[in-house]
């Protein structure tokens, strides 16, 4: 009877420890509503958004479904920080308030981490005071997130008292984030990407009014005439590759590869080549960029870009 007893008392206990258990694992990946994004959906709207800033506005208007549409790309291969890999973001934004939903592995533990708190502009810096942190619905103590942040983000992310400060380096170059009105981040566009951004809007419209008019033509000389145009097309390019710099050349490398990749595999994660193409940019000098910044068009294949950008509406 005793020997019964105690067998008894152990099952208990053991099934007390995996209900312990399985209500702890299911508060700590607890995904809090997180919301999945594709590439391809991340495509689109990165064009949408680029496109409006060539409209004429001195600003744009960047809600949290760009900004998460977006982030999904970027983080879709994960970054990793020592034994923490980012692999997305969710971005919820009223007034002047965000809530954070970062999906993360742990060593090989899949967790989404979330955060909440006020988030002000100040003189160009985003600054976010976090009232909590949390894995799943279990609470993860400030200080040990303060301090992860700025062991893994140095010169990125600035701890100040009790806030975290974005500091305005990391994007003023190409954007500048000017206020939060409505929950919608608003924006202004540097001069040398509103340019290009100018000559993309440009290209697409002339591949528009090239369709329009082709499609006024018999079918039999259409295609006669497309044959030409595209021997012409790659003639040209020939000749005119030559006018271009090793530099030059490697951004329409890499542009058009980029384009080709994503027109076959919509779920291609293009932020590496981003990041490639903007890193050699910026080692060119001012009148370098004016350059080619007037003539990068001619070489970028925008008509396949166009279509791509198409497929994924």
């Amino acid at each position: 009877m005793n020997i019964w007893n105690k067998r008894k008392n152990i099952i208990i206990v053991l099934i007390s420890i995996i209900i312990i258990i399985s209500i702890f694992l299911a508060g700590l990946f607890n995904k809090n509503g997180y919301k999945e994004y594709s590439t391809s959906e991340s495509f689109g709207t990165l064009v949408d958004l680029l496109l409006k800033a060539s409209s004429g506005d001195d600003t744009i208007k960047i809600d949290e479904e760009k900004i998460n549409s977006i982030g999904a790309s970027y983080f879709n291969q994960g970054i990793k920080k020592g034994n923490l890999t980012i692999k997305g973001l969710n971005v919820h934004i009223e007034e002047d308030k965000i809530n954070l939903l970062i999906p993360v592995k742990y060593k090989f533990l899949p967790l989404v981490l979330s955060t909440e708190g006020k988030l002000q502009i100040n003189e160009g810096n985003m600054v976010f005071y976090p009232e909590y942190f949390k894995a799943g619905s279990i609470s993860v103590p400030k200080s040990k997130v303060f301090s992860f942040i700025k062991e893994s983000f140095r010169n990125k992310i600035e701890i100040e008292e009790n806030s975290l400060v974005l500091n305005k380096k990391l994007f003023s170059s190409k954007i500048e984030i000017l206020q939060i009105i409505d929950g919608n981040l608003i924006a202004k566009v540097n001069d040398n990407t509103k340019k290009i951004i100018d000559k993309a809007d440009k290209a697409i419209k002339a591949i528009d009014a090239k369709e329009k008019e082709e499609l006024q033509v018999n079918s039999n000389k259409n295609t006669s005439s497309g044959e030409k145009n595209v021997s012409g097309s790659n003639n040209k390019s020939s000749s005119s590759s030559k006018e271009l710099t090793s530099k030059e050349s490697q951004i329409i490398s890499i542009m058009n590869s980029t384009i080709a990749t994503l027109d076959s595999n919509p779920s291609y994660n293009y932020w590496p080549n981003v990041n490639r193409v903007m890193g050699i940019y910026e080692t060119l000098s001012p009148e370098e960029k004016a350059s080619f910044i007037s003539k990068v068009y001619n070489y970028v294949d925008v008509a396949r870009a166009k279509r791509v950008k198409s497929k994924i509406k």
